[in-house]
């Protein structure tokens, strides 16, 4: 692509948020008096040029020689129809080809003789064991039709439970939803899930040390059904025992026994040691972890561990190279230490450096902050902004408490104190201040992923007060909330809903200091629209706002592994009062592409305003950023 940004979280101003690279056919130069002055950028030539980077990327070398095989022959039945189209999908798009068309009519005859066997296999798997695929090629050695003839679908009849030990009541009840599989289809899933849910069920009530339950099936191909039998081996009660750990070499042993989720004496569960594996996993201090067992518990009943670690670095640098066509080239450079007093600290520290923002911010982490599920945050910034609303120099520090409630929800309070030096450029006054503040943060977080997500809640809730502690500024108390819906529409479709709405009280706009007000338009608040444009503007700047409403409705289409398309409706209100005005909307819509990374998605973003046009002197804005949109 035009440059790679090994950093992924996106550079966010105040207010709205940008991408790494954004086109909007005009580049920014800086006159002596320190406004911007667009410039005009040919369209033919900077569409020629990025053609001619997506063709030398490779982006595009997979669109040749692509198999191209068609299903038919699927019956009626809706689910079925899914099941196996979504299979047949994923199974073709694995195929890679051979570049050179010589070796292509080899490669495809295995390829569809491989894809042929496995859609008999998926059937067979889903109860139909008497499924048939035949396969006709087609004009190209790549393409070709299956017609598929499921056949009836088996289901269980009998489901007989062996076991080599006698069961107390409790156990034998948890046995009971292996007899509920009589009558099912015989779909491997189903029955799997339930050996799995069965399996664990008895390991985390009746403290046996070692479950076992496999399973065997006798089909009856006449009667199209199957009898199931289970085998139930169970070793002796036990319970947890100590653990130790072996290979650290600067991770405290202090730190690693607060990751061990249990207390000596606990009944013992397997599940409790895969838990141990995750966590130490999950701190990101080890490469490899080595769990090993006694061959049986030892006197006392107890189950003693050996927990053999390798850590993995500690330390990393990242530089990363940006480029906006509204603000020139930026460097984005990063350490970071994941244990830096031997307790799982981690201490991460970036420079940016760019025509419009200059900063060294830093964060200290410690985990177990007074409790296991709560860390400590302590974070120092210096920063110079120079934006068409403002013009800042600041340092700020911050101290906050972090406590996660349940794998979704998460609560933090703290206080923070800043000093800057801000020339507004609505009033023409520069001013000094002192703030100090007290963020509280609510959060809640079901995302599939943070880079891609398709299905999943984001919704987090900010309120903080702010008290300015020299001159005569008034208080003035900050309150914002933000909600992301993802709706999966189909195997490869998502419905992505974004709102978000903010409000200032207590101060006029002029008293609140401008790097705290509201702005919106951009890649992260309305496309179509320039960086901080939307909103009330004075002499040509934006003044900002202290009543916001944002929102946000976008169709996210995949095509295969590499591709998908979007189309896009955003639309916000930025009001110099405390609530929005919804009755002068800035609304921009637009179209992007996709392409698929293993870091996430590249997203190219063509958007145009539909409403205040006069807010913006581009008619169409172009945007470029590693992760969608929202």
């Amino acid at each position: 692509m035009f440059l790679w940004v090994y950093k992924l979280n996106q550079t966010a101003a105040k207010g709205a948020g940008r991408p790494f690279l954004r086109y909007k056919n005009s580049m920014m130069i800086d006159n002596p008096h320190g406004r911007h002055t667009t410039h005009a950028w040919p369209r033919p030539a900077v569409l020629a040029t990025l053609a001619l980077c997506l063709l030398l990327s490779g982006c595009l070398d997979r669109l040749f020689f692509k198999p191209d095989y068609t299903l038919t022959g699927l019956p009626p039945q809706a689910e079925l129809a899914k099941d196996i189209e979504a299979h047949f999908k994923d199974q073709k798009a694995a195929i890679v080809l051979p570049e050179n068309k010589s070796d292509i009519a080899a490669a495809s005859t295995q390829a569809s003789e491989n894809l042929r066997l496995q859609m008999i296999a998926k059937l067979q798997s889903l109860g139909y064991y008497d499924a048939k695929a035949g396969f006709s090629g087609g004009p190209e050695p790549w393409a070709g039709t299956y017609a598929l003839d499921p056949g009836a679908r088996y289901r269980i009849a009998r489901v007989k439970i062996n076991t080599a030990s006698k069961l107390d009541a409790g156990e034998a009840a948890r046995l009971e939803p292996l007899h509920d599989l009589e009558g099912q289809p015989l779909d491997a899933a189903t029955v799997l899930t339930s050996i799995d849910k069965t399996r664990r069920a008895i390991d985390r009530n009746s403290c046996r040390f070692g479950v076992d339950l496999a399973h065997s099936a006798v089909i009856d191909r006449r009667a199209k059904t199957a009898d199931l039998t289970f085998e139930l081996q169970q070793g002796p009660r036990a319970q947890m025992g100590p653990v130790v750990f072996n290979g650290q070499q600067t991770v405290n042993e202090s730190y690693l026994q607060k990751l061990v989720p249990w207390r000596a004496g606990d009944c013992y569960s397997a599940q409790h040691i895969e838990d141990l594996r995750g966590a130490l996993f999950q701190s990101g201090l080890f490469g490899n972890v080595d769990i090993v067992q006694p061959a049986k518990p030892a006197a006392n009943g107890q189950v003693p561990l050996l927990v053999n670690v390798q850590e993995r670095p500690h330390r990393a640098i990242n530089i990363g190279a940006t480029y906006y066509s509204d603000e020139g080239p930026g460097l984005q450079m990063g350490w970071k230490h994941r244990n830096l007093l031997g307790g799982a600290e981690v201490l991460d520290a970036t420079l940016m450096l760019s025509s419009i923002e200059q900063s060294l911010k830093s964060t200290l982490t410690s985990p177990f902050f007074l409790r296991r599920d709560q860390k400590l945050l302590v974070t120092a910034g210096l920063a110079r902004e120079e934006t068409d609303a403002y013009d800042s120099k600041s340092i700020d520090t911050g101290i906050a408490v972090q406590r996660q409630i349940n794998k979704q929800l998460a609560l933090s309070t703290g206080i923070n104190f800043s000093v800057s030096r801000i020339f507004d450029n609505v009033t023409l006054d520069e001013d000094n201040f002192a703030l100090i503040s007290f963020p509280q943060t609510a959060s809640y977080d079901t995302r599939s992923n943070l880079l891609d997500p398709h299905k999943g809640w984001f919704i987090e809730a900010e309120a903080e007060p702010f008290f300015n502690t020299i001159g005569s500024g008034s208080p003035f108390f900050k309150l914002s909330g933000t909600a992301r819906r993802y709706q999966p529409l189909g195997d490869d479709t998502t419905l992505a809903l974004r709102a978000k709405v903010g409000t200032i009280q207590g101060s006029s706009l002029t008293d609140v200091p401008a790097d705290e007000r509201f702005y919106a338009g951009g890649s992260g608040s309305v496309r179509g629209y320039a960086y901080q444009s939307v909103g009330p503007q004075t002499r040509g700047d934006p003044s900002g706002g202290r009543g916001l409403a944002e929102g946000s409705i976008e169709i996210r289409h995949k095509f295969n592994d590499d591709y998908g398309a979007v189309a896009f409706v955003d639309a916000a209100n930025l009001s110099e009062e405390v609530a929005p005005d919804f009755s002068d909307a800035a609304v921009g819509a637009g179209v992007g592409l996709r392409y698929y990374t293993a870091v996430g998605p590249i997203r190219f973003d063509l958007a145009t305003p539909l409403t205040q046009k006069d807010q913006t002197a581009d008619a169409v804005q172009f945007y470029i950023s590693i992760g969608q949109a929202f």
